[in-house]
């Protein structure tokens, strides 16, 4: 009896150990399998990758890894063809099974709220992707993807879905905020809504000044002023001191400036196209000879009487390169005007001929600095860009007292 009781043991030890190996050996052998699929997928053998995935999915068909990586990699396949309904839906049939398996999981509810975004259910594909975004509230993955997708269809969607989008968005800036060119850039592209990216832009001096910078490089400069002040206002909150100290620095570069043009002022209300001074790379200030072909900062100095005043200056647009449409302020340049230190007036150039631009003034009288500020030169001959920037002649007239 001793021996076939210590026989029924030591097959239920082999039993044992034996389940034992394949508890560990399968989960292992799925992941080998799930681990080529996703290698062979990145280099687009999609056979092989196909082979693998569903193998590792026959060995563990219970492991949403696999059924998400696996949805993941057809919806990679539906991009290279032009009907991709069918393949569609065998990747959302894979995301639900995942999304069933696991509830938490934030994954499968933005694939499947991706795929019903692609077949224009907006309803249902804002459904998974606030399941998404309530099971990965703070993640930048998903927040991105549901905020990026959202916007691409902008125009189809309802105020709660809009105000989810930019929520999302908000959320991905303030968690990698070097993504602010990125995102910005896409919600131009399909709102042309400057509120939208103000909307989504956190209250943070560094965040404001990414905007100015989005801003800037992209030629929306009737943006700029606004965008300025914005970043002004958060440089007193945030850093007060240096703001002093730069316009303490901005005061001392002013005066400097006029010490070196005084003897050039006169108290006259017609300033010539020739008097215009522009810094040199030696420091000095030298008499403007020609147009702008590169960005600079140009001064005239002039003696101004007390009060209200109008300036106007001559301005126009000029283009080396003949672009098939010049039109527009692509081609246009752009000019910041400033008596002394403050900004009395800034737009885009549209004209090729010289016309005059008014700009309104409030003088204290005596020895005043007018600058004019080109600053989005660009040159690309391949797209035919070329703006450059000529300023003329300046007229100051006083309000009647």
């Amino acid at each position: 009896m001793r021996s076939v009781k210590r026989l029924y043991i030591n097959i239920v030890l082999v039993i044992a150990y034996a389940l034992l190996i394949v508890a560990i050996m399968v989960p292992f052998t799925a992941d080998v399998q799930f681990g080529y699929a996703q290698n062979m997928a990145m280099k687009y053998r999609w056979k092989d990758a196909e082979s693998k995935f569903r193998q590792a999915i026959k060995i563990d068909p219970f492991n949403e890894k696999y059924l998400t990586g696996y949805g993941n990699f057809l919806l990679l396949q539906s991009r290279y063809l032009d009907h991709n309904g069918p393949i569609l839906e065998i990747a959302e049939k894979y995301f639900v099974r995942a999304s069933k398996l696991n509830s938490y999981n934030a994954e499968p509810y933005l694939a499947t709220g991706l795929i019903e975004l692609n077949r224009g259910r907006y309803d249902n594909a804002f459904t998974y992707f606030r399941n998404a975004a309530k099971n990965d509230p703070n993640g930048f993955n998903i927040a991105f993807s549901i905020g990026t997708s959202g916007v691409g269809v902008w125009k189809d969607i309802g105020k709660d879905e809009k105000v989810f989008v930019l929520n999302r968005l908000k959320l991905a800036l303030k968690v990698r905020p070097e993504y602010a060119d990125e995102i910005y850039t896409r919600i131009w592209k399909r709102t042309k809504g400057i509120g939208l990216l103000r909307a989504i832009t956190l209250n943070t001096l560094e965040a404001q000044n990414r905007l100015y910078g989005f801003l800037t490089s992209r030629n929306l400069w009737q943006f700029r002023k606004e965008q300025a002040d914005m970043v002004d206002l958060y440089r007193k909150k945030e850093d007060p001191s240096k703001l002093e100290s730069d316009l303490r620095a901005n005061a001392d570069t002013l005066n400097g400036l006029k010490r070196q043009l005084r003897c050039d002022a006169l108290p006259t209300r017609i300033i010539s196209k020739y008097k215009w001074h522009y810094k040199n790379k030696a420091g000095a200030y030298d008499l403007l000879q020609g147009p702008l072909y590169c960005n600079a900062t140009i001064y005239a100095p002039l003696y101004m009487e007390k009060g209200k005043t109008n300036i106007s200056i001559q301005l126009k647009k000029l283009l080396v390169i003949i672009a098939k449409d010049p039109s527009g302020s692509k081609y246009s340049p752009y000019v910041i005007v400033k008596l002394d230190d403050k900004v009395i007036g800034e737009m885009f150039i549209a004209n090729d001929q010289w016309q005059a631009y008014d700009f309104s003034a409030e003088s204290d009288g005596g020895l005043k600095i007018l600058s004019v500020s080109f600053v989005n030169d660009v040159y690309d001959p391949v797209m035919g860009e070329d703006r450059n920037l000529a300023v003329g002649d300046v007229e100051i007239s006083y309000a009647a007292r």
